[in-house]
């Protein structure tokens, strides 16, 4: 049977020969490209020959990534876009990479640091909550005192960026700095005990308490992290989750975002002007909804074409490095702005809400070109590729942990981008801290805990 590499590859070929022709055949291959190692091994599977893994990064990943860039490679092609010919074949390029990178790093040798293959018990596993939990509980009272509830306010996308202008981002940040002690407690939890001795009801109460906190700032996208990567910490270290089921947990997450979302619009003092778009098309509420959450897919490309032409006019220079940079300053006190902001600002674009999301092509391109997309996917594809394969010769709790959090990470950037969201960084920085101090306990007591 032919490898599903060699297939990949194939493809990408055939793909961009029919790029140049900018045939509309070429919907389907984008779909087709994005889609055809998971589809290889879910076919396999169906046939018993292989086990499919749905959130393995040879699938949950690129499928994400061709439906955004697929969906928004179509609208700009019947456009007749100026840049419909590089929203193909940038993304393919991107795509191309990350699976090259994610075989070759499973192929190589290399040595596990010991730091990935680490067990916590359950006492350390509580004190990383609890310290977490406060954390998180503290920073939401602060919100709540300084600037109410932004999601309660009739203006939701407007209110969150007023809050966020007031009382810092590191306030937002730190509230959210309570899905990290739940992921190392449930990952624990799992590791030692069976479905009957969880204690469910307890987890359930803080599931519920973590997820209220971090509603009253008003970002969806954190919610989605949290639920989607407690999902795979279940499906590692407790119990695998049949393709099916995942397929469904899945569009039941990705509809809650939608509705989530609709609701911010129609609750929007224009309402009204920003839903004649689509009421033009259908008079049904139910078909406006539909045809606005298939733009929402669509929409994300939007980022990465403005900075294609913001950076291709040969006004200016690419940031080398500065994306992250400009990250990291949104960590000092007040309010900076990131790298969605900016080009919103520079680009003159006038919509409610933040700034452009750049998605992860976005960020790449941006600081390098087409060099930054190469270098950004190889590295990513790298990475998740070695964490996957220490998950799947260990499962320890440590690496679960990681590549749980660093996958949802990755569907997120898709949408919104990588280095350019200062919160990733940050918890991802906060998440090596804990395990870090709890490696130190450990080490203290000795490797009693």
């Amino acid at each position: 049977m032919i490898s599903t590499f060699n297939t990949f590859m194939l493809t990408a070929l055939g793909l961009l020969l029919l790029a140049l022709f900018n045939d509309y055949v070429v919907y389907f291959g984008i779909a087709l490209i994005s889609l055809s190692p998971g589809v290889m091994f879910f076919l396999l599977s169906i046939r018993g020959r292989r086990y499919f893994d749905v959130f393995s990064p040879l699938f949950v990943f690129p499928a994400t990534f061709g439906l955004v860039y697929g969906l928004g490679a179509i609208r700009y092609i019947n456009e007749n876009d100026a840049y419909s010919s590089e929203l193909v074949v940038y993304p393919i390029i991107g795509l191309f990479t990350y699976f090259i990178a994610v075989i070759f790093s499973s192929k190589i040798r290399l040595k596990t640091s010991p730091f990935f293959l680490r067990n916590y018990g359950i006492l350390p596993a509580k004190l990383a909550l609890y310290i977490s939990v406060l954390v998180c509980l503290v920073a939401a009272i602060i919100m709540v005192y300084k600037v109410g509830m932004p999601f309660l306010y009739e203006d939701k996308l407007d209110a969150r960026l007023d809050a966020r202008a007031i009382v810092s981002s590191n306030i937002i940040y730190l509230i959210r700095i309570g899905f990290l002690g739940f992921y190392i407690y449930l990952a624990s939890t799992m590791h030692y005990k069976n479905l009957h001795t969880i204690n469910w009801p307890y987890m359930g109460f803080l599931f519920i308490l973590i997820s209220f906190l971090n509603f009253i700032p008003g970002w969806r996208g954190p919610i989605f992290l949290f639920l989607l990567t407690c999902l795979i910490i279940y499906h590692y270290k407790f119990s695998k989750i049949n393709p099916k089921k995942a397929i469904f947990f899945g569009f039941m997450l990705i509809t809650i975002m939608l509705v989530w979302g609709f609701i911010r619009i129609i609750t929007h003092p224009d309402a009204t002007d920003i839903l004649e778009n689509y009421e033009g098309m259908i008079s049904l509420p139910l078909g406006v909804f539909l045809i606005w959450s298939t733009y929402q897919f669509s929409v994300y490309t939007l980022g990465f074409r403005t900075i294609l032409d913001h950076f291709s006019l040969g006004e200016n220079s690419f940031m080398y490095g500065g994306v992250f940079g400009l990250t990291l300053s949104t960590l000092q006190p007040g309010k900076q702005e990131t790298l969605g902001e900016v080009i919103k600002d520079e680009a003159n674009l006038q919509f409610s809400g933040a700034g452009l999301n750049p998605t992860i092509l976005g960020d790449a391109y941006a600081d390098a070109g087409i060099i930054g997309v190469v270098i950004y996917m190889s590295i990513v594809g790298f990475i998740v590729g070695r964490l996957y394969k220490i998950v799947r010769l260990s499962n320890s709790i440590t690496s679960v942990v990681f590549y749980a959090y660093i996958t949802t990470m990755l569907i997120l950037s898709v949408f919104t981008g990588i280095l350019s969201q200062a919160s990733y960084v940050f918890h991802l920085i906060v998440l090596f801290t804990i395990f870090i101090l709890l490696g130190i306990l450990r080490k203290q007591t000795g490797g009693n805990l």
